[in-house]
């Protein structure tokens, strides 16, 4: 357990029993604020597979280019056939760690 969760635990196991509806009130208070930020967090962004003329375009490149560096691009070959997929988000992050 945490530190401050240790304290808050002692101070409630400490209160007197007239105490406890003020700390139940506040400790729903608390909850309260900590779902909300919780659940205010973005939802994770959706990845898509991409065909190597759309990963082309994606990042403003030939055709050929996306071939030749299919590796470092993260290429894959989806069931094992001969069909080039690039993830979405993995390109995302090939431009962000280099420009093209």
């Amino acid at each position: 357990m945490r530190a401050e969760t240790q304290r808050l635990l002692s101070l409630i196991q400490s209160a007197a029993i007239d105490e406890l509806p003020t700390v139940i009130g506040e400790l729903s208070t608390l909850l309260a604020v900590a779902q909300k930020k919780y659940f205010a967090q973005p939802a994770p962004p959706e990845d898509r597979l991409l065909t190597p003329a759309q990963a082309a375009e994606k990042l403003g490149v030939s055709e050929k280019y996306i071939y030749k560096h299919a590796k470092e691009l993260g290429g894959q070959n989806p069931g094992g056939g001969a069909a080039l997929r690039f993830s979405s988000l993995g390109l995302d992050k090939a431009i962000r760690r280099r420009a093209l």
